[in-house]
């Protein structure tokens, strides 16, 4: 199991860790740690979490923080290709989307549990994912089917609708329209309207969930963790900064079976929302990348390091029950704007002021650099983040 004791020993792997500047670095980084392993990560600045943490041993740096062009996707191959690692761990939706798609050449050179390319997109592109969902008869957020006429869509739904990229994180390119009036203008602002998912709009008075699973080579639910998304930034709709465990095994269920249909291996976070109206959980996307805030599975004590090498070398792993008990995680940063901004400040649940089972998602006394870092690097990229998220 991802907590228990493997056959295989990986003292001394070498594992290039790319995305460093990501939040979900950390929990990764102290589990290969814990392992033993032989760290280098790959990071666009010395303020990222990758390259100020004490746990690697070697820090790479690149001005090439997101691999979607020629010359930062060169910077990767180059690295791969070197003979110098012996499991790539991605961290960013673009990254392992790039490491997934050269899975035939790159095996030559090393080891990674990233599924093949058609399979992660069908996680990766949010249309591909709800008419899985649909195909399957499994509860999601109703989406306008590729070949489905707009106006046919419309009038089973009817307005509000939401529109999004196909492809993408957090609230970046999240847009609600009312009515024909601002369809028609989104239609003459983007070229290629093909590129978003339509969807209804789901009232956000409705609990909303993720919940984090592992899956072996067969297919199989290694470990689940589902978590409930209490606090979230910016306050319209954005990711989680306060988040709690619950007892949800028919949350588990119901995300299994989409990603046995995706035939999913690995590791990835599904988003869901209750329909307030019918009393439905419904499945948002797949996360198909580390989620950032996979950090809460370490308060259970499983390793997912662990299984995450397990999987590229080939290695059984032991199914670990969820057995339920109170753990909740907030990345103060964005929980602070969140009592700022939010109307409900003093009527969330739990209290914003109640710190029990409680830990940071940044911070962590056997690392404490990143948490510096981090916040240096937040503070100036804020107006930034806001202005790609504005509606």
């Amino acid at each position: 199991m991802l907590g228990g004791r493997l056959i295989m020993s990986f003292e001394n792997t070498r594992v290039l860790v790319l995305d460093g500047g990501g939040r979900q670095a950390l929990p990764v980084l102290k589990w290969l740690h814990d392992l033993k392993c032989h760290i280098t990560t790959v990071n666009s600045s010395k303020l990222d979490i990758g390259y100020a943490s004490r746990f690697p041993k070697g820090k790479l740096l690149t001005q090439h923080p997101i691999y979607d062009t020629e010359e930062k996707e060169n910077f990767i191959d180059k690295e791969i290709r070197s003979g110098k690692y012996d499991v790539v761990i991605p961290l960013s939706d673009l990254s392992t989307q790039y490491i997934s798609k050269h899975l035939g050449e790159y095996s030559k050179y090393i080891r990674t549990f990233v599924p093949e390319y058609s399979v992660f997109m069908k996680a990766y592109d949010k249309q591909q994912t709800m008419e899985i969902c649909q195909e399957h008869d499994i509860p999601c957020t109703r989406t306008k089917e590729s070949d489905e006429a707009f106006e046919d869509f419309i009038e089973k739904v009817g307005y509000p609708i939401v529109v999004k990229p196909r492809s993408g994180c957090g609230s970046v390119g999240f847009r609600c329209l009312h009515n024909d009036a601002e369809w028609k203008k989104f239609v003459e602002e983007n070229d290629n309207p093909d590129e978003y998912v339509v969807q209804e709009y789901v009232n956000q008075d409705g609990r909303q969930y993720n919940v984090h699973l592992f899956m072996d080579g067969e297919e199989n639910v290694v470990f689940a963790v589902p978590t409930q998304k209490c606090r979230w930034f910016p306050v319209d709709g954005g990711a989680s900064c306060f988040c709690r465990t619950v007892d949800r095994p028919d949350l588990v269920e119901q995300c299994t079976r989409l990603l046995k249909a995706v035939h999913w291996k690995g590791y990835c976070e599904i988003e869901m929302i209750e329909d307030v109206s019918t009393g439905t959980e419904k499945i948002i996307e797949i996360n198909g990348r580390t989620s950032a805030s996979i950090k809460i599975c370490q308060l259970y004590g499983v390793n997912i390091g662990k299984g995450m090498l397990a999987l590229a070398y080939g290695e059984r792993l032991e199914p670990q029950p969820f057995v339920y008990r109170d753990a909740r995680m907030r990345c103060i940063h964005t929980d602070l704007l969140w009592f700022l901004k939010s109307n409900e400040r003093f009527k969330s649940s739990p209290s914003w002021f109640n710190n029990r089972h409680t830990r940071d998602q940044i911070f962590s006394l056997s690392d404490p650099l990143p948490f510096f870092t981090f916040s240096v690097q937040s503070l100036a990229k804020y107006k930034k983040e806001m202005k790609k998220r504005s509606r």
